[in-house]
């Protein structure tokens, strides 16, 4: 893992990042909406999935069939721009959304869409699960007032991507590295123990934002056996990472543990945190590598 490519976490405002984070998670639906009601359905949802692209600061969706070709949708988080760009992510057309209502938005979106070939029809705001309360909801507007913390949470997302596609690389089962639109998480899902074909043990890793557990983004890492796993003696967990017991089990790493360190050591934490939990991890579901 290249260290030139970790971005430095130095943002200490966590309420207000957390406004910034809701800000964005409210603009990605724009991509869930597009995936949900223009692309092929996938029983695992990842129609409405996107992946980050860390040389661009960009969330992108997967593709859209047009007449000639395929598009995809993106939002630009510094600038929150939200953008719809061809298979290689060259910008067709864009949108500022700071300022914008979200009906603003998405009639932009569906023109935009139309003249570029693409069937509409379909296309609503409509959405088979729940996202936490934003006035753009009742008729607010997206607000960019604080950019350095749209900034920072785009270092989030590729600090994030970095680490958990260079240990998810590590597992030949491993699910592709993807952004979630409803609890807005990035992760990998990684079976290791089948039987007759169907996964009986596995581990997640993964990057979520800040919710009702944490008022900060955080690295996590769970374990999951079809027969249940015993935690009474589970292995430690290094500092700054630690067990989280609350309603769920597993091990997380807070974003603000990373914050106060330099940018080397913020690195050299996060990946030491995902080598440990995920050694703890696959030790608890009884896998070993070959």
């Amino acid at each position: 893992m290249n260290k030139n490519n970790w971005k430095e976490l130095t943002v200490n405002r966590f309420d207000d990042l957390v406004k910034a984070s809701n800000t964005l998670h409210h603009a990605a639906q724009f991509i869930a909406y597009a995936g949900k009601h223009l692309i092929s359905e996938e029983a695992d949802d990842s129609h409405t999935s996107a992946m980050w692209v860390p040389e661009k600061n960009l969330l992108a969706g997967r593709p859209i069939k047009s007449v000639s070709t395929e598009l995809r949708i993106a939002l630009h988080y510094p600038a929150l721009v939200l953008m719809v760009t061809d298979t290689d992510l060259n910008e067709l057309g864009s949108v500022e959304m700071n300022g914008k209502t979200k009906q603003e938005v998405l009639t932009w979106l569906k023109n935009q869409l139309r003249e570029l070939g693409v069937d509409v029809r379909a296309l609503t705001d409509k959405i088979h699960f729940e996202i936490p309360p934003h006035d753009v909801e009742n008729g607010g507007v997206y607000k960019l007032d604080q950019p350095d913390l749209f900034a920072e949470l785009a270092g989030y997302r590729t600090n994030g991507h970095l680490v958990l596609t260079h240990f998810a690389e590590q597992f030949d089962t491993a699910s592709p590295v993807l952004v979630w639109p409803h609890h807005f998480d990035e992760g990998s899902y990684i079976p290791l123990i089948f039987e007759n074909g169907e996964a009986t043990g596995s581990v997640s890793i993964g990057l979520a934002v800040a919710d009702h557990y944490y008022n900060n983004p955080y690295f996590y890492v769970t374990a999951w056996k079809k027969e249940g796993i015993n935690y009474e003696d589970k292995p430690g967990s290094n500092s700054p990472g630690r067990w989280h017991t609350h309603e769920w089990t597993g091990q997380v790493l807070e974003g603000k543990s990373l914050a106060g360190l330099n940018k080397d050591k913020q690195q050299e934490a996060a990946v030491d945190f995902m080598y440990q939990a995920l050694n703890n991890a696959t030790q608890l579901v009884g896998w070993k590598k070959q």
